[in-house]
């Protein structure tokens, strides 16, 4: 999990120092064919979302978690919560 930590906050890192703020879509990263063990969808999300929301700088002006269909359907991701999660983030955090 920390080199997927570490690649999301590279994304961020790079898009505010040579980007611009616009549309971004990421996929989770790190759960797909090559996965990480311990890149569980679920936390890869939060994880995701967790770095965008709390960047110092708004470096997107939307953001598309892009997430594989059969992820959905097979009841690995639960896109109900991902949307309480994010609702959770904008008015606590």
């Amino acid at each position: 999990m920390e080199n997927v930590t570490t690649a999301l906050i590279a994304v961020v890192d790079a898009i505010r120092r040579r980007g611009h703020c616009d549309t971004l879509c990421v996929p989770l990263i790190g759960s797909g064919r090559t996965a990480i063990r311990e890149a569980i969808k679920k936390i890869v999300s939060q994880k995701t979302i967790d770095c965008f929301v709390q960047s110092e700088d708004k470096v997107v002006s939307k953001l598309i978690v892009s997430i594989h269909p059969k992820d959905y359907l097979n009841g690995e991701i639960d896109l109900d919560r991902v949307k309480r999660y994010l609702n959770y983030k904008f008015e606590f955090c």
